[in-house]
């Protein structure tokens, strides 16, 4: 056990005997391991004297732990059953007929794109042959004076980004419509069956294709000879 009073740690021979101290609130305190610290306050004035008494509390005894009571269940009582869950199955593969359609919508857009490179390639071309006629290009700068000349440089301009978006735009769009055609899923094809019977009447003979998504085939059509 430690003892301090007013924080100064107080020698274990001293214990029981009178010690000279400064008068007023005095401060006592004792630890020990384990336990919690005892304190106490003191108030000596002048020329007097007191005895104190240090008693460590014990430490506090932990609580037990929470008892687990089972449930009680009554006599005769049968827990449900819980039916077995049906394993996931997956889902359809898509049809490839959305796939296509895209491919041909992707093809018709490229191909006009394509319409539009040309057509501007033609009108590039038709402005081109009056710029080159009227000596625009040996001229100075554009102004007042040569206002057509201006206008033409302008179009040129114009029709050349025209082309190339069309030829470079539709390209990428119908090749984008060919990689689209191109792995598409196919459509699975009727497969014939022909079964042939043996009767005492005579001889049947009976045929059935399969639908397009279906294996199950289709009603049969007999023939009896």
């Amino acid at each position: 056990m430690v003892v301090r009073v007013n924080g100064e740690i107080v020698c274990p021979t001293n214990y029981g005997m009178m010690v000279a101290i400064e008068p007023g609130v005095q401060r006592v305190v004792a630890t020990l391991p384990g336990r919690p610290p005892w304190e106490r306050l003191e108030t000596l004035s002048a020329g007097a004297s007191a005895t104190v008494d240090v008693t460590v509390p014990p430490a506090p005894v932990a609580a037990p732990p929470p008892r687990v009571v089972a449930p009680r269940v009554a006599p005769g009582f049968t827990p449900p059953t819980v039916p077995p869950s049906e394993p996931l199955r997956d889902a359809p593969a898509p049809s490839g007929s959305a796939q296509r359609a895209l491919g041909f919508v992707s093809g018709a857009v490229g191909l006009g794109l394509l319409a539009t490179g040309v057509v501007g390639s033609l009108l590039f071309r038709n402005t081109e042959d009056e710029y080159n006629a009227d000596r625009c290009a040996t001229r100075a700068p554009p102004s007042q004076s040569s206002l057509s000349c201006f206008e033409q440089r302008t179009t040129l301009a114009s029709l050349d980004t025209v082309q190339w978006i069309g030829y470079v735009g539709g390209g990428l769009v119908v090749a984008t419509g060919a990689i689209r055609l191109l792995t598409a899923p196919s459509r699975a094809r009727a497969t014939p069956q022909v079964s042939i019977g043996i009767s005492p009447g005579g001889a049947t003979l009976g045929y059935a294709g399969a639908s397009e998504r279906s294996s199950a085939s289709s009603p049969a059509t007999s023939r009896r000879r």
